[in-house]
């Protein structure tokens, strides 16, 4: 954040102004250490939780304090690795940034005496990666003290402005308070919840979810009464009215200013809540089903007792548009209408993205903790060609162990890691184990896959060639391959990279190319040497017709831009000989002999050593 300033500028010959309003939307902390991968896996443990804006690593204490113009960070974390080395750095450190900023160190093992004695000699606190929550609820602290500081030092350098230029203090203005959202026009209120009518509440719904959402949580509320025809027979048809009107003035009871709330037509009331998070909304739709329960409609002197079950639906993670918002919403509601009375449900997206959180959670740490160990490695499969001659290529896949030498293949942890912005790390891992084989096997070419994430990525392109311009291996021996529908998304910035990519003296190959018009497009406009043809048209090419002609429509389209074909999964003679016919030049899969496949001892690249892993045929 560059947006914080401790010093209040003097006023000569006026009254001063009052000091802007502190921007809390971010926070600027810096990480000294020399381990490359903390300040990724902090930013992911810290998330939106401390608002950060910017998270930079700092190599030297130079770096670290001469920041020039800029203003002062808010945290300063330091590993304690540095300190070991350098015992009398801490003091250094301290002396030049304590004043501006609280100090933390980072540390992989807690004990209490070391604790005390780095607390007592300055530093605020020593936190772990290792324990996520506590490591946000100690970053949290610090800003917030650091913030309520900054803030008292403006407003003392404010009233000693005030009081040097002898003006009079002016009175305060009162602002008047802003119109809740949910208050509707007389013109558009449904006479009988007094709430927003159905046209009224969809323009409000559509202006609001055209506003970016800049923290916590947007979703819908979809309410419908349980057993309201029952409830009609008990009353009566225009008694019914008044217990419907008995809903809405419950809902507006509980309504937050910045709700909007309105009847859209029958029975349906919808809500759209904004919260900190998805557990404040369900406490909030609850606490709407136990008001409801507490507080009876009275109909001829009886009590009447009403229940509504709601359904939520996230806003982010679902379509944006007021029609699958709602649908989304409804089809939760009726989910908890099937499960009894008063009852509320989430929708499945929302379930699906809690699943998610949860995985990666679990799965986080154990990929963190096999980049630090060293405990990823890499299976070479054979790609022969079709043709007859004799080049040596391979196909690459990483596998991940744990402790306990357990191997997991890429589809448990690519997707997790590449939600928490791991990928990019463990590509560039493959790349340098991927150099370590090519010194030691020396094949004609080696196939490496990259992700999404590395191939948008600015600071891929230099890494290489600096990697490389290290290196014996030449460049012409790796071909790089991402799938289709990542250029189908993102064809510009691929086109730029594979272009990039080309000039380094890499190859290119584009992964599971279907048949339809979009992937021959992709395959038209990626300046790429290779394509492999998707592996579900092929378990089938062999006896169906229609996939017979899409797998040919690709490797005509393959020939017409002068890439060659790969087949993979080929698992029967079969299949291959069709194959060969059509044209295919390259093919791999359990038809060729489990012999020739490699399985990769990666401990020369990295220190320190794994043990071999067998991965079982």
């Amino acid at each position: 954040m560059e947006k914080c300033a401790d010093n209040v500028t003097a006023f000569p010959g006026g009254s001063p102004t009052a000091p802007p309003a502190e921007d809390q939307s971010g926070a600027s902390i810096v990480i000294f250490t020399p381990l490359e991968n903390d300040d990724i896996i902090l930013k992911y443990i810290l998330g939106d939780s401390a608002d950060l804006s910017t998270c930079s690593t700092s190599q030297s204490l130079e770096k670290l304090c001469k920041r020039g113009s800029k203003p002062p960070p808010n945290l300063i974390l330091i590993r304690d690795l540095i300190l070991d080395d350098e015992p009398e750095l801490l003091t250094d450190i301290l002396a030049r940034v304590r004043r501006s900023a609280p100090v933390l160190v980072l540390s992989d093992v807690l004990d209490e005496k070391r604790v005390a004695r780095l607390m007592k000699a300055g530093v605020r606190d020593v936190v772990s990666l290792d324990e996520a929550d506590r490591l946000r609820a100690v970053v949290r602290r610090e800003l917030s003290d650091d913030q309520v500081r900054r803030a008292y030092d403006r407003a003392a350098s404010y009233l000693a402005n005030i009081d040097s230029t002898n003006d009079v203090e002016p009175m305060p203005q009162t602002r008047p308070e802003p119109r809740p959202e949910t208050e509707p026009d007389p013109q558009n209120t449904d006479r009988t919840s007094l709430l927003l009518g159905r046209d009224d509440f969809i323009v409000r719904l559509a202006e609001r979810l055209s506003i970016p959402l800049t923290r916590g949580v947007r979703t819908l509320a979809w309410i419908r009464p349980d057993q309201f025809a029952s409830t009609q027979e008990s009353v009566g048809i225009l008694a019914s009215e008044d217990a419907l009107s008995h809903i809405g003035g419950v809902l507006h009871d509980l309504l937050h200013p910045a709700d909007i709330c309105g009847r859209l037509g029958g029975t349906i009331f919808a809500v759209l809540v904004e919260r900190g998070t998805i557990k404040d909304v369900e406490a909030w739709a609850q606490q709407f089903c136990r008001c409801l329960d507490q507080r009876p409609f009275v109909c001829d002197g009886k009590d009447v007792s009403l229940s509504c079950s709601v359904g939520i639906s996230e806003t982010s993670r679902s379509a944006q548009t007021v029609e699958d918002i709602l649908q989304d919403a409804r089809n939760a509601s009726n989910r908890g209408r099937r499960n009894g009375a008063g009852e509320v449900c989430l929708s499945k997206s929302i379930k699906s993205a809690r699943s998610n959180d949860s995985l990666d959670k679990k799965w986080g740490n154990r990929i963190r903790n096999a980049l630090q160990k060293n405990r990823f490695h890499l299976r070479h499969s054979p790609v022969v060609s079709l043709d007859g001659s004799n080049i040596r290529i391979r196909d690459t896949w990483v596998r991940m162990t744990n402790r306990n030498n357990k191997v997991f293949l890429a589809a448990k942890f690519v997707p997790v890691a590449s939600r928490i912005g791991l990928m990019i790390h463990i590509d560039r891992w493959v790349i340098g184990a991927t150099i370590s084989y090519c010194i030691k096997r020396k094949p004609d070419l080696v196939f490496v896959r990259l992700s999404k994430n590395s191939m948008l990525d600015d600071s891929l392109m230099p890494w290489l060639d600096d990697l490389f311009s290290n290196s014996t291996v030449d460049p012409s021996n790796i071909c790089f391959q991402t799938s289709a529908s990542v250029a189908l998304r993102h064809m510009d910035q691929i086109v730029r990279q594979v272009n990039k990519l080309a000039t380094l003296g890499f190859s290119f190959s584009v992964d599971q190319v279907g048949a339809s018009a979009e992937m021959l497009e992709v395959l038209r406009l990626v300046p790429a040497q290779f394509a492999r043809i998707s592996a579900e048209l092929l378990q089938q090419v062999a006896w169906d017709k229609s996939a017979h002609h899409e797998v040919s429509t690709i490797v005509n389209a393959c020939k017409n831009n002068d890439i060659h074909a790969i087949a993979e999964r080929v698992e029967d003679a079969a299949t291959m000989a069709v194959l060969c016919q059509m044209g295919v030049e390259y093919m791999q899969g359990d038809y060729l002999r489990r012999d020739n496949i490699v399985i990769e001892d990666t401990s020369t690249f990295r220190k320190p050593q794994p043990p071999p892993i067998i991965i079982p045929r």
